[in-house]
């Protein structure tokens, strides 16, 4: 059975991926003295830039220890990386068919819903199975597990884990294993003098208003990205001639654009967490 690890950039990641380079005895415990040969990154050109430097760190120091890191894409084309290109580009051509679409806020008889999202499958998803299956070389119609996938969910986030769609790759859970919490996590990390930050999507709606208030005072450069991508989505969607979806979609449950929000104000901790993301490819 060969080895690698999803790599998200954001806290769990990080924390596996140190235990890893560490030869951390835990870790090895948990993992039947198996670690990571590869670590792969899936891009969508919307991370925050605190992920970005992590990755950047990382992706060293896993290089180091004698471990491949690779960075990958959905498409080859550098146009077509962008996952806010593919939001956005087609409905400003007026075409709304195969859009990965994020989980953005639309009307409903009750509170606002989200639309069924295809961002995490297709841009990170489906990124690594294209590059992990050319990387081992797995046989087209495999159906022999033959790889095993590491994922950094953590014990409080146990109702992500999943089984593999994928006959030709087992999912495996160290952190899980392990009986490690986000915050062990964070507390490993803290040693290495390290500070990583959650991994999603600068735009994604999986977040409560804590998160969007942080981002906003602490990281506005990455709160201005959202800002603009929902610029866009709006203006490519009042483009359209015969909208599909029941009404313009909005980061924001409120279904206010994100520079109009009060964020401080009413429920800061509204359950739209990482939790909701169930492909367990996003937010660690």
């Amino acid at each position: 059975m060969r080895e690698y690890m999803s790599f998200g950039g954001g806290v769990q990641s990080t924390a596996i991926a140190l235990l890893a380079i560490n030869k951390d005895e835990r870790l090895l415990k948990a993992t039947g003295g198996k670690l990571p040969e590869l670590y792969v990154f899936a891009d969508t050109a919307a991370e925050p830039d605190a992920v970005y430097e992590n990755v950047a760190s990382m992706q060293e120091m896993i290089e180091g220890s004698g471990a491949e890191f690779k960075t990958v894409y959905r498409y080859d084309e550098e146009e077509r990386r962008k996952l806010s290109n593919a939001v956005c580009n087609p409905l400003e051509k007026q075409k709304q068919g195969g859009i990965p679409w994020i989980p953005a806020f639309v009307e409903s008889d009750t509170s606002p819903m989200p639309i069924m999202r295809r961002c995490t499958y297709t841009y990170k998803v489906e990124a690594v199975h294209r590059s992990v299956r050319a990387h081992f070389k797995v046989p087209r119609g495999c159906k022999e597990e033959i790889i095993r996938a590491w994922i950094g969910i953590s014990v409080d986030e146990i109702q992500r884990m999943r089984d593999s769609r994928e006959k030709w790759q087992g999912l495996f859970y160290p952190l899980v294993k392990m009986g490690w919490r986000r915050g062990d996590c964070s507390r490993y990390i803290e040693q290495h003098k390290m500070d990583p930050t959650r991994s999603a999507c600068v735009y994604c709606p999986f977040r409560n208003n804590r998160e969007w208030e942080e981002m906003r005072q602490h990281n506005p450069n990455d709160f201005k990205r959202a800002v603009e991508f929902e610029k866009r989505l709006h203006a490519a969607y009042d483009g359209l001639d015969e909208p599909l979806l029941k009404s313009k979609p909005f980061i924001h449950r409120s279904r206010k654009r994100l520079d109009e929000v009060d964020f401080t104000g009413g429920q800061l901790d509204l359950p739209l967490g990482m939790q909701n993301e169930c492909l367990g490819m996003c937010g660690v």
